[in-house]
């Protein structure tokens, strides 16, 4: 709990500098990649891997955040990277499990719905307390 603190005030006081997209601003953000259950197991990818995020990256666009890094006040962007085709080959050869490649727990748990009073709502996705928008 004691390095979740210094995580906290890091990211706080990080996210209060602007992001710049002008060339002259070219030192990338550092990031965190959450291997999918399909990186992991084709090419020997940890669940959690450090990178660089270039500040012309989609995720200063389209990335969203979510109910709990909201709640803490964590400036976390996130967003669902598409499909490897080389997954298609594991799957033939039975390496998930019965899983699907695309499973990442982990992200998945980054977007709980945090609002008790949060009703199930199947036509905009959003299923309530506890569980994650359908999308």
């Amino acid at each position: 709990m004691n390095d979740f603190r210094h995580i906290t005030d890091l990211f706080i006081s990080y996210g209060n500098k602007p992001l710049s997209t002008s060339p002259k601003h070219s030192s990338p953000v550092k990031g965190v990649m959450i291997n999918c259950l399909g990186d992991q197991t084709m090419f020997n990818k940890p669940q959690f891997e450090a990178i660089d995020v270039s500040h012309s990256d989609p995720i200063f666009s389209d990335g969203e955040s979510s109910d709990i890094a909201q709640r803490i006040g964590l400036p976390i962007l996130t967003r669902r990277c598409p499909r490897n085709p080389d997954w298609s080959r594991g799957e033939k050869e039975g390496l998930f499990k019965g899983s699907s490649p695309a499973n990442n727990q982990a992200a998945t748990f980054l977007h709980q719905c945090c609002d008790p009073a949060a009703d199930s709502d199947l036509t905009s996705g959003g299923l309530g307390w506890g569980w994650v928008r359908i999308s």
